[in-house]
């Protein structure tokens, strides 16, 4: 069985044949092709069931693909190129194909660098203006973190905000990735900087605290006193 979970539809159409169609949009809906054989089981209906090419509309594979990627997402899943193989075979109307190749890759642009290269070396129908255009919306409308940005921004040649370095400077302040954090070579954070070390304080992790200020603000040798106080006084 190539589909592992079970519903009523699938029951019902594995033990009595019947609501291939039922079947058919519920294997579109909740099972990603990457980690599944969604196209094979899909070409395994049509072939036993041929009506129903024309039996299901595009709005109900437009639908059926809306509904993927919100339970993709409630399992922390990504969709992926390969959702196309079956949009190419089945949806039949351009824009609705066009329309899912947009969203597939909107989200592998929101989701981690893991997807990068896939999707780098995929061979997209949307051109490279319209993928600049879908990263522009995503740097402009998605919470998605300051490293991701930094990497899209310079991806697609879009104008940089000194924020996200700054949110991620301080990202990697906090995960102790001090070599990483200067690297950025960044000017002009030292009210970053002493909001870490405070932020660390408040936390109690005095001994972080102490190993940033040590290494991005050494000249600072009233802050360096003032903790030096500070750990004297912690361990009385």
């Amino acid at each position: 069985m190539l589909i592992e979970q079970v519903t009523n539809q699938w029951v019902k159409y594995r033990v009595s044949g019947e609501d291939p169609k039922g079947a058919f949009l519920y294997v579109v809906s909740h099972y990603g092709a990457y980690s599944h054989q969604k196209t094979k089981v899909l070409a395994d209906f049509i072939k036993a069931h041929p009506d129903l090419r024309t039996r299901i509309s595009d709005d109900e594979l437009s639908e059926s693909f809306r509904l993927l990627t919100d339970n993709l997402h409630s399992k922390n899943e990504v969709l992926s190129p390969a959702e196309l193989e079956w949009i190419t075979e089945y949806v039949v109307d351009v824009n609705s194909r066009r329309a899912m190749e947009v969203t597939i890759y909107q989200q592998l642009l929101e989701a981690s660098d893991h997807w990068d290269k896939l999707r780098q070396t995929f061979a997209w129908t949307i051109s490279n203006r319209e993928q600049k255009e879908i990263a522009s919306y995503v740097l402009a409308r998605f919470a998605i973190g300051s490293k991701r940005k930094i990497q899209l921004a310079a991806e697609f040649g879009l104008p940089q905000d000194d924020t996200w370095f700054h949110g991620y400077f301080t990202r990697l302040l906090w995960d102790r990735h001090y070599n990483q954090a200067a690297a950025l070579q960044l000017r002009n954070v030292d009210k970053v900087v002493i909001k870490v070390i405070v932020d660390n304080l408040n936390a109690g992790y005095l001994c972080d605290a102490i190993a940033v200020a040590r290494r991005f603000l050494p000249d600072r040798e009233d802050l360096a006193q003032e903790l030096r106080e500070i750990e004297t006084a912690f361990n009385r």
